[in-house]
C-alpha cells in the first residue's frame, strides 16, 4: 500500500473509520511503501523502459498490531465468524462508512509483493521500510 504525508488514499482511509476491527485468528503482514519513494522509483523505470511486469512495493512489512499503534488506533478483536456480519450491520446502521467485507478478507488474506524482480532489472532500492512510511503518515496527519 502507498502511503505517506500526504495521505488521502483508499489505505488510509480505511484505517481512519472511528470503529476498527482486528480479527482474532489474525495478526496479517501490511506492506507499505512511502509515496515520495514510489514516485522516484516510478520516474527511474519510466526514464530507463524495460519489457515486463513489475511488481512495486515496500521492502519488509510489519504486522497489523504493530501498524495499529503506530497509527495510535485501537481495535475491537472479534472472531471472523462475527466480524462479518457485524460489519455489514454497522455499515447499513451508518456507523461505519465504506468498510466492507472486502477489507476484512483483506486483513484474512494479505497480498505481499516480491519486489526483487524490479530491483534487480532497474538497480532500485527502497530505502524506507514499512515502519518509516507508516510513522511519515502519522507524523504528518495525527492531531
Amino acid at each position: 500500500m502507498v502511503i505517506g504525508p500526504s495521505g488521502n488514499r483508499f489505505a488510509t482511509n480505511s484505517f481512519d473509520q472511528p470503529i476498527l476491527f482486528r480479527l482474532l485468528e489474525f495478526d496479517p503482514p501490511l506492506q507499505f511503501i512511502l509515496e515520495t519513494e514510489l514516485a522516484k522509483v516510478l520516474a527511474t523505470i519510466a526514464l530507463n523502459p524495460r519489457p515486463g511486469i513489475y511488481n512495486l512495493a515496500g521492502n519488509d512489512t510489519i504486522n497489523y498490531k504493530l501498524f495499529l499503534r503506530l497509527m495510535e488506533k485501537r481495535a475491537f478483536l472479534i472472531p471472523a465468524i462475527i466480524a462479518y456480519p457485524l460489519i455489514e450491520l454497522m455499515r447499513k446502521l451508518g456507523l461505519q462508512k465504506g468498510s466492507y467485507k472486502s477489507q476484512l478478507a483483506f486483513i484474512r488474506y494479505p497480498i505481499i509483493l516480491d519486489i526483487s524482480k524490479a530491483k534487480q532489472s532497474f538497480d532500485i532500492q527502497i530505502q524506507h521500510s514499512s515502519t518509516e512510511a507508516v510513522e511519515a503518515y502519522v507524523s504528518s496527519n495525527l492531531p
